[in-house]
């Protein structure tokens, strides 16, 4: 598995020809740092290499500006505009994968609502259209991960784009025909690359032969200085020698109660600061208010459990994970910042899809941990403990 940023489409493109792509499925705007890294480290590889590149991608929520200024153009995430029902996008799917444009020539003139129009006018300002990297081609998230890059997959192809897909995980799926729609557009791009050995062989085993894998594309997201770093740990009141937790609430039942077992073993075997940092920060999806609670309830008059507050990005996530101690986290793009700074990392999953993904995150690495959340947590705080002896985080 390589370790080095490689874009998917240099194989089949060349690039001293192409004027503008389309990157899309970033989520961008939604606060979400690990679809903003993966965007960005894409993005920060045009820039560095072909700045002459300009780049179109789509918003989940304005406003939303790139670190690099060669995203020059940004458009509203299809199914974004009003509640943009699932059976729309289905007609769109088979409409467009069976008859192509004249489908949507017919469906633009009924339908003068479709989101399809302003994909299609871009479309044809552009060479090529790159998907980045999203765990998103699952039954979870079937609206827009499926159906939704399944008919602009087959709009692009039906206008004789190429098509890529950089980074993704693929499934789990709950449904078959989720599965075999997600398959057919696969196979029908030009190039995928999976961020998981399990989602690449899965995809083998279904006929695909257009497909590689390799780490997430947020692995290559730049860090910010030493300087910059210090700065935002001072600001934060958060001393050199620190671990850290990021951990979400993921379903209706969640508690804090494992949580708060793992932060007092770590108090009490140390004398490090604990670091609660968010993965999703804004308000459609904020982890921050979690973590607050967390720190109120169990430590508000401990001055060593800190929040670190926002606003933050990519690239002061990664720089506070790699100046820490160790991490431990029930998030994905943590683990993958942990990668680069090679900072050992517990990963707590607690379902199919999260196992799968940091099956993927810790691929290649001898200093991590992966541990299921639902198992006793007496039982995971002693492994904790071992790894942490192991790798020097706490003193045997």
């Amino acid at each position: 598995m390589s370790k080095q940023f490689e874009l998917i489409s240099e194989k089949y493109i060349d690039h001293n020809k192409v004027n503008r792509i389309f990157i899309l499925g970033s989520a961008n705007g939604s606060g979400n740092l690990g679809d903003e890294a993966m965007f960005e480290s894409i993005t920060g590889y045009f820039q560095h290499k072909y700045p002459q590149i300009k780049i179109t991608t789509d918003v989940t929520k304005f406003p939303f500006e790139s670190v690099y200024p060669n995203v020059d153009k940004k458009l509203p995430m299809y199914g974004s505009v009003k509640n943009y029902r699932t059976y729309y996008k289905l007609i769109e799917f088979y409409g467009l994968k069976y008859i192509g444009l004249g489908f949507y020539n017919f469906w633009s003139k009924i339908f003068k609502s479709t989101e399809l129009t302003r994909y299609k006018n871009e479309f044809e300002n552009c060479d090529y259209i790159l998907f980045s990297g999203a765990g998103a081609i699952n039954s979870r998230f079937r609206s827009y991960g499926i159906f939704g890059w399944g008919s602009l997959t087959y709009l692009a192809k039906a206008m004789k784009k190429n098509v890529f897909f950089s980074g993704h995980g693929i499934g789990p799926f709950s449904a078959s025909y989720h599965e075999n729609c997600a398959v057919s557009f696969l196979k029908d791009s030009t190039a995928v690359r999976c961020r998981d050995e399990i989602s690449y062989s899965f995809l083998k085993e279904k006929g695909l032969n257009n497909i590689t894998w390799g780490i997430d594309d947020a692995y290559f997201i730049e860090q910010k200085s030493n300087e910059e770093v210090e700065k935002i740990l001072k600001a934060n009141h958060v001393s050199e020698n620190y671990i850290v937790l990021s951990f979400h609430q993921w379903n209706s039942s969640f508690d804090f109660n494992k949580f708060t077992k793992i932060a007092k073993f770590f108090l009490k075997k140390t004398n490090y600061q604990i670091v609660l940092l968010g993965n999703k920060i804004k308000p459609t999806m904020d982890d921050i208010p979690v973590l607050l609670a967390f720190k109120k309830e169990y430590f508000e008059n401990d001055a060593r459990v800190v929040v670190l507050e926002p606003p933050y990005t990519p690239q002061v996530s990664k720089g506070i994970i790699g100046k820490s101690k160790l991490l431990i986290t029930t998030r994905y793009h943590p683990a993958i910042f942990s990668g680069e700074p090679n900072i050992p990392c517990i990963a707590l999953s607690f379902d199919p899809y999260y196992y799968q993904k940091f099956v993927g995150a810790l691929a290649g690495r001898d200093n991590v941990l992966n541990l299921d959340l639902n198992d006793n947590v007496d039982k995971n705080i002693d492994l904790i403990m071992k790894f942490s002896m192991d790798h020097k985080v706490i003193n045997s």
